[in-house]
């Protein structure tokens, strides 16, 4: 099951991407180094750089957390949006 949701990304990724594929270590590797430092009591600040495949990755998710920091609250709410069915 964690292969086919794995290939499903890899495969929606690269269809929202601006590269003509998407390696599926590159995607992992991109997903492992999207890190935020949090700032108490305000919030979130990505601490990742933004490139073609952090950009298709927020395409693909519907939301961007790249551009500025995110309070507790739109955390939260992004974190709730990944775990409905």
């Amino acid at each position: 099951m964690a292969l086919l949701i794995y290939r499903q990304l890899e495969y929606r990724v690269a269809a929202v991407s601006e590269t003509d594929s998407v390696c599926g270590s590159q995607l992992m590797e991109q997903l492992r180094q999207m890190d935020f430092y949090r700032l108490e009591g305000q919030g979130y600040v990505p601490l990742y750089t933004r490139n073609d495949l952090t950009d298709a990755l927020h395409k693909q998710a519907g939301f961007r957390t790249d551009y500025q920091a995110l309070t507790l609250k739109e955390m939260n709410k992004l974190i709730a949006q990944t775990k409905k069915p």
